[in-house]
């Protein structure tokens, strides 16, 4: 589907911004409460504009400033009605800004009302918007890493552990054979274990059909639902997923970038299943289909909602094998299946651990590259000697591109993962692991919820 954006008309903006979305102390029948029937129409009308707006900042900022391009995390699937007046009324970011701004106040001071977790959702993402907005239209000075998170992402980053990040990397110089940088021993550790061209679509349909397998006894998946895959090239990432609508995503595998049996396995899970396109299908069946609720018809990356998805997505490979069911599904399956010898697998999965805890400093050095403390070159070193990069230059265009967006695979996971467990989902209690986390697919979930 492609995505065509536009604004959204004056007399949709007025509605939105007008009567019906006062709280009812300002309700023009002097009524002290509005009445149930009116409550959706109020939070519908804001989630047009909401959208709406959303669809023309993609718009009017695709090919601009860093973080604007690749906006939306998923094609638009709602009402068309709702994105075809794209030549009819002119906007600007800084209109978005405003009124976006305006209309979360709006929502909170009725905080109080009826179906609060729809209006709460509402308010933290038409606040990102105003906050993405505001940094676009005023871009200097620019607000600073932790600020920006803070804004546009709803979550603050954890601040840098140096003893952390110096055990993580102790850990690696034991595990990675040979001496010298830990990138090129790490770049020469996974030449090991590289799926052939030739074996790559093989290898990606059964590492995809070994995470639906895991999952599919845990969540209720559609009868039709479908994950497609493409194959594509000259991308910043290893692999995405888009849903489509009608249960049916695709994941796009990036063949520019090498690939692990080990990093087939994650990217099955993330984009696919329990990940991204379970996410996704859910939310599609419970809250559009089932509640009305269009405003999730789309995601912006960089917002707290695209947040809370990736770290939802990027904890999926630790629900779908856990513990030592990983490596015997790597060495088993997908190391016959790629051509190569699985005797390394458990040395892999020990040192993906490593590289994990290693993640906080990709944060920390992104923080100073965007901060204005380190520049390019500096930043392309530091990501490969502090953290282990084996493609900084990669990683960088990353950071360029999605700015503060990085801290979702990071920090996401690790809280994700200690939401799930201390709710008794640990890897010994696989059934309470699968139940914990599989409410929180399908649901409007905010970083803080996360907490």
């Amino acid at each position: 589907m492609r995505v065509r954006f536009g604004p959204l008309s004056l007399l949709v903006l007025a509605t939105a911004l007008s009567g019906g979305c006062q709280s009812p102390r300002h309700a023009p029948d002097g009524q002290g409460a509005r009445s149930s029937a009116s409550v959706p129409r109020v939070l519908n009308r804001a989630a047009q504009s909401y959208v709406t707006w959303t669809l023309a900042f993609g718009e009017l900022t695709a090919g601009g400033p860093a973080g604007s391009a690749g906006y939306l995390d998923q094609p638009y699937y709602g009402p068309p009605a709702w994105d075809h007046d794209a030549d009819v009324t002119p906007t600007s970011v800084r209109r978005i800004e405003t009124q976006a701004a305006q209309l979360a106040d709006r929502l909170a001071d009725d905080a109080a009302g009826q179906d609060g977790e729809r209006r709460r959702f509402l308010e933290a993402q038409l606040r990102s918007l105003s906050a993405r907005a505001r940094m676009v239209a005023s871009p200097s000075p620019a607000p600073g890493f932790d600020a920006e998170a803070t804004t546009i992402l709803g979550v603050a980053p954890p601040p840098f552990s140096a003893a952390a990040e110096q055990e993580a990397r102790r850990r690696l110089d034991v595990l990675l054979p040979g001496h010298g940088p830990l990138a090129a021993r790490y770049v020469a550790f996974e030449r090991r274990l590289l799926i052939p061209a030739p074996h790559l679509p093989a290898v990606i349909d059964a590492a995809v059909q070994g995470c639906r397998a895991q999952t599919q006894p845990h969540v209720p998946l559609p009868p039709d639902e479908h994950l497609e895959i493409e194959y594509v090239s000259g991308e910043a990432w290893n692999a995405d997923a888009e849903y489509r609508a009608h249960d049916r995503s695709v994941m796009r595998v990036d063949v520019d970038h090498p690939m692990t049996v080990e990093r087939a396995l994650e990217l099955a899970c993330h984009e696919g299943y329990p990940g991204h396109h379970v996410f996704d299908l859910l939310a599609d069946q419970r809250l559009v289909k089932g509640k009305g609720w269009q405003e999730l018809t789309l995601r912006p990356a960089s917002s707290p909602a695209g947040f809370a998805a990736e770290a939802v997505a990027s904890f999926a490979p630790d629900v779908a094998f856990p513990g030592a069911s990983r490596v015997a599904f790597e060495r088993d399956v997908l190391a016959p299946l790629a051509g190569i010898s699985g005797a390394d697998l458990e040395r892999a999965n020990q040192i993906r651990q490593a590289t994990d805890a290693l993640a906080p400093a990709i944060v920390a050095i992104a923080r100073d590259y965007l901060d204005g403390r380190l520049d390019a070159a500096s930043a392309r070193r530091a990501l490969a000697e502090r953290a282990a990069q084996p493609d900084p230059e990669a990683m960088l265009r990353f950071i360029d591109r999605y700015r503060t967006y990085v801290i979702a695979y990071t920090m996401g996971r690790q809280l994700v993962r200690q939401y799930v467990e201390s709710r008794g989902g640990t890897v010994d209690q696989p059934d309470r692991r699968w139940k914990i986390y599989g409410e929180l697919l399908g649901q409007p979930v905010l970083p803080k919820d996360l907490r």
